[in-house]
């Protein structure tokens, strides 16, 4: 049987489960394989492993026998971990016994889909604000200029008042 010893992450010591939900914001993930019973020296035995999501082909096992992940972004994988029963690399047919664990890396908050919600009601609130409080400006504004044309317009219109009177007595004096 394939058992993990240990599993660290970022040099803690971190529960082994069937499944882990770890949080993605972490720097290293660090495995810690080996087997139960007697298989003989480490240097007879042929680890490889896989993660669903995230590699491509099987990975050889470091001689130390640590998995050692740097930073995973959020989402589900599967650490599956197998050990070659066989004698020889070349030996490779369906004889192995496999190790599966789940793993899943929660998203970090802005990676959410209730902080793109709340940054897109932040972002409509904030230029309905902007509409609202340019709208409160502008209109203010315009009383102001409405107040200054009243203004303009009365003494316009009382110096053409001046101006009349004043034609009207010009126009009496040279009658007389």
């Amino acid at each position: 049987e394939i058992l993990i010893n240990e599993i660290n992450i970022d040099g803690s010591h971190y529960p082994i489960k069937d499944e882990s939900k770890l949080a993605s914001d972490l720097k290293q993930l660090d495995f810690l394989i080996g087997t139960s019973g007697y298989w003989g020296t480490r240097d007879n035995l042929l680890f490889q492993y896989y993660i669903k999501g995230f590699h491509n082909s099987w990975q050889q096992l470091p001689e130390d026998g640590i998995i050692k992940l740097p930073r995973i972004g959020a989402g589900k994988y599967n650490l599956q971990i197998r050990l070659h029963k066989g004698l020889s690399i070349n030996d490779m047919d369906d004889r192995y016994i496999l190790k599966s664990i789940p793993l899943e890396f929660q998203p970090k908050f802005r990676e959410t889909s209730f902080f793109i919600i709340l940054l897109i009601l932040a972002i409509a609130l904030a230029s309905y604000l902007a509409y609202f409080l340019r709208t409160v400006y502008l209109r203010e504004q315009n009383k102001k200029l409405e107040d200054q044309l009243r203004q303009k317009t009365a003494d316009l219109n009382q110096n053409i008042a001046v101006k009349n009177l004043l034609i009207t007595i010009l126009n009496h004096d040279f009658a007389s």
